[in-house]
């Protein structure tokens, strides 16, 4: 398989990397990298990696999927050949028609478990190897790979063309765009600043909007995306790193999920800055039943039954010190309140109709994102 990959990269017009988590697990973060140096060739992430290169990186593809990025999607639809290394490759990156993935290109995937690359067949040649020994063998090979130059800059162009944060978000005056939240927090945050989203449409929205720079981690328990999670997981990140500060974003309805750890929080003086995406209710679900069941909402916020307390009035009952941001001129208090060396809970107002945008409906083609 070795042989062929490489052959198929010294043919390659458009080529194109998939980092998936498995590099990770791996522990092969440093040697994926190196390959990507080798090759000069560009690389789409996965939400498990979004924080393996910086967003400003020459080769960032960006991350594509049907909660991406347009220009990352394109990048691989117009890719000639594509080697995924550790990524299942499931409906969540590539859609649920495998016929349209990628159509045009010679696909290679390398994982460590059968049955996910047996799933792909006969669209994917799939290759169960560990991606420490993949590495260890492809290190040795003299790889020759055309000079992409006009490839990258083609992305690089889909990438000012197509971004996530519009400049008409910018100009909302009701409520707070979250797009524009995460491209202010991304421009404030400090260089190792660790990232936790929840779940729902505030992991979607943060994956897609935040703009990673080197040495920052940005993390959450993706597809399994239990509600709730981010609380506790800053708390052991925070711990974990001597009580550094963590960016917990979470929604209203999340916090719900976990709430008693804010008492945690409080007794153990954890830095941790906890962002609510406040929509008075479940966004992702309001889009599900947009999509499938005419926006016929039940279960989904406050006016479809779902009973929601004071979220601030329960944050001060808790001891923690509090601050609203309520449209996007409130966004230039966030570097203040990242300055703040005790753990906060920021009510950040989100309008009830918000949705993720872009998406990738279901049967379509990534490119139509």
């Amino acid at each position: 398989m070795i042989k062929t990959i490489t052959k198929e990269l010294e043919k390659a017009e458009k080529p194109i990397l998939i980092f998936g988590h498995g590099i990770k697990l791996a522990g092969c973060k440093k040697e994926a990298l190196e390959l990507l140096r080798t090759l000069n060739i560009p690389v789409a992430l996965t939400w498990g990696t979004l924080d393996m290169l910086p967003y400003n990186d020459r080769l960032n593809a960006g991350m594509f999927g049907t909660i991406g990025t347009k220009y990352a999607n394109m990048a691989v639809q117009n890719a000639d050949f594509i080697l995924s290394l550790g990524s299942r490759l499931d409906s969540h990156n590539i859609g649920t028609n495998i016929k349209g993935f990628a159509p045009n290109a010679t696909k290679i995937a390398i994982d460590i478990d059968k049955e996910e690359l047996n799933k792909l067949k006969p669209y994917v040649e799939g290759c169960v190897m560990d991606l420490r020994q993949f590495f260890k063998e492809i290190s040795s090979e003299i790889i020759i790979t055309k000079d992409c130059t006009a490839w990258i800059n083609r992305i690089n162009k889909w990438k000012k063309l197509y971004p996530v944060c519009k400049k008409k978000y910018h100009r909302q005056r009701n409520f707070v765009n979250p797009y524009s939240f995460l491209e202010k927090l991304s421009e404030v945050c400090d260089d190792n600043e660790i990232i936790i989203p929840d779940a729902g449409q505030n992991v979607s929205i943060s994956f897609q909007g935040f703009k990673v720079r080197s040495n920052q981690t940005i993390f959450s328990a993706y597809n399994n995306s239990p509600m709730g999670y981010a609380l506790p997981a800053s708390i052991g990140a925070s711990i974990a790193n001597n009580k550094r500060q963590v960016v917990c974003i979470i929604g209203d309805g999340g916090l719900q999920m976990n709430i008693q750890e804010l008492a945690t929080i409080h007794h153990h003086k954890l830095p941790i800055k906890i962002f609510i995406f406040n929509n008075s209710g479940y966004g992702m679900m309001k889009q599900t039943q947009d999509d499938w069941l005419k926006s016929q909402y039940e279960a989904a916020d406050i006016e479809h039954n779902v009973p929601l307390p004071d979220i601030m009035e329960v944050a001060r009952a808790y001891g923690f010190p509090t601050e609203y941001i309520l449209n996007n001129k409130d966004l230039s208090r966030i570097k203040d309140i990242l300055s703040k060396p005790y753990p906060m809970i920021i009510d950040v107002r989100l309008s009830p109709e918000q949705r993720i945008k872009p998406k990738l409906l279901f049967g379509k083609n990534l490119e139509d994102i």
